[in-house]
């Protein structure tokens, strides 16, 4: 581990000349571990004990991030002090770092602050290395000093941050279940009426079997590997209630059947106490009871939405996510205001338009070499900033092309790709790493109804690589 240069403490000096005094917290026993280090040693990051900040504190406009953080021997131990040295701690001269120094460093105390340029992405810890002894042996105890205890410690301050990714869906931890080789991720929503169900698959569906009430049950004959349907009961199943739905879509299985695919029971029938109630992909409690228009959606579920629904004259060709970020350390050693937390995001965008005869019209161009290129957060209305027990927060979209009903040709196409950028900031400083998602859409019209096309319909983590129009 690299000792902090000297070249850097007045940096500090002068950045601590803008900031107020810091208030103490409650501070960390540290967990000794076989082994004397000697200093400027490398310890291994998979022998550190990871410890919570005692304070955060965000400077000069939001571009300094200050880390203090208090360590305690535990009992009956004292830290020893470097060989030669009346140091007791060793810090790492992180490269984002702007200065560092020890507050207070003694055999029973040692507290250490470290300041960082917050102009990117927060991912800056705070490490710091000593050795330790036993009482009778260490500093006080009449024994010797020095790296000769046999023991160590090693730390790493975790920083304020907030880990973002999907919320509510399976592969939740930003794995692409479409990806060659992957499991597929299969939503399944139901009509307010409970007669029909829209499912929608990463992969091809390949099979679909609608569970009804009464105990009978209807396989959907003549499905072609489409990505998403609709399907409802038919024949001598016409206007029957759907219980659930078995969605066969890759390798995907599960519950007394798994030959038919994965189970989705409908929400509507289940005790609201039945963990399964909380189908995946619907909208965060938090989110679906704003007044927000689009949450008022039967279908506003993360997930491509209906194409052929009509809300105010117009039709809507896109989808809607929820992103949950996860502030951590939660809670923080001081509240979270309100207004401190922000989602932030940007965005990329190509429309185009495909009429029968006519040269594609690029009705919406957003995207260019800079990247990501627009902004697209001109409100915290979607945002639910206020943290959870948990720490969790919420954000989500409804990215869409709107198109005004009734005006679409046979043979009209649309295809849309967008692709985001997703980040959380702190009081106006980055603390997360950036999110990148994506949506694509493509819709024919058969002159009545608008049918998705081709493979590339989805809401999907990552970036798109190619905006291309099929």
């Amino acid at each position: 581990m690299r000792s902090e240069g000297t070249a850097r403490a007045w940096v500090l000096t002068v950045l601590l000349a803008a900031a107020t005094s810091l208030q103490a917290a409650e501070p960390s026993v540290v967990d000794p571990k076989p082994g004397a280090v000697e200093k400027n040693d490398k310890i291994d990051h998979r022998d550190e004990q990871e410890v919570a900040a005692d304070h955060v504190q965000v400077i000069k406009g939001g571009d300094v991030t200050l880390l203090v953080k208090t360590f305690l021997p535990p009992k009956d131990m004292a830290f020893v002090p470097f060989a030669g040295t009346a140091t007791h701690v060793d810090i790492w001269a992180n490269p984002d770092g702007l200065g560092f120094d020890r507050l207070v460093d003694t055999a029973k105390k040692i507290k250490i602050r470290g300041a960082f340029s917050t102009d990117h992405a927060a991912n800056f810890p705070l490490r710091a290395e000593g050795n330790i002894a036993t009482v009778a042996t260490g500093p006080g105890g009449g024994g010797p000093g020095g790296a000769s205890s046999g023991l160590h410690w090693s730390a790493m301050v975790e920083q304020f941050r907030v880990d973002i990714k999907w919320s509510r869906i399976p592969g939740e931890d930003g794995d692409d279940g479409g990806k060659e080789g992957g499991d597929a991720v299969v939503t399944a929503v139901f009509s307010k009426d409970n007669k029909s169900v829209t499912c929608t698959s990463t992969k091809d569906i390949s099979n679909a079997v609608l569970d009804f009430t009464g105990g009978s049950e209807q396989e959907i004959d003549g499905l072609r590997g489409g990505r998403e349907g609709i399907f409802s009961g038919t024949g001598e199943h016409l206007g029957k209630t759907i219980r659930g739905v078995w969605v066969k879509s890759g390798p995907n299985a599960g519950g007394e059947k798994p030959g038919l695919g994965q189970y989705f029971p409908n929400p509507a029938f289940l005790d609201p106490d039945d963990a399964r109630a909380v189908v995946p992909g619907q909208l965060h409690p938090k989110n679906a009871a704003r007044q927000h228009r689009l949450a008022t959606w039967e279908d506003c579920r993360l997930g491509l939405l209906d194409p052929n629904k009509v809300v105010d004259g117009r039709h809507y060709m896109g989808g809607v996510m929820e992103l949950k970020g996860t502030v951590k350390p939660y809670p923080l050693a001081e509240p979270v205001k309100k207004g401190d937390l922000d989602f932030r995001r940007t965005k990329n965008e190509l429309v185009v338009l495909l009429e029968p005869g006519r040269k594609p019209r690029e009705l919406v161009r957003d995207i260019g070499n800079k990247f990501p290129k627009a902004n697209d957060d001109a409100t915290s209305d979607d945002e639910d900033l206020e943290p959870d027990p948990d720490g969790g927060i919420f954000v989500y979209a409804a990215p869409a092309f709107v198109l005004p009903a009734g005006e679409a040709k046979k043979g009209w196409r649309v295809a849309v790709r967008a692709s985001f950028v997703e980040w959380v900031e702190y009081k106006g400083a980055p603390v997360s790493d950036k999110f990148e998602w994506h949506m694509e859409r493509t819709v024919e019209s058969d002159g009545q109804k608008w049918v998705p096309v081709g493979p590339r319909n989805g809401i999907r983590p990552g970036r798109i690589k190619d905006f291309g129009i099929d």
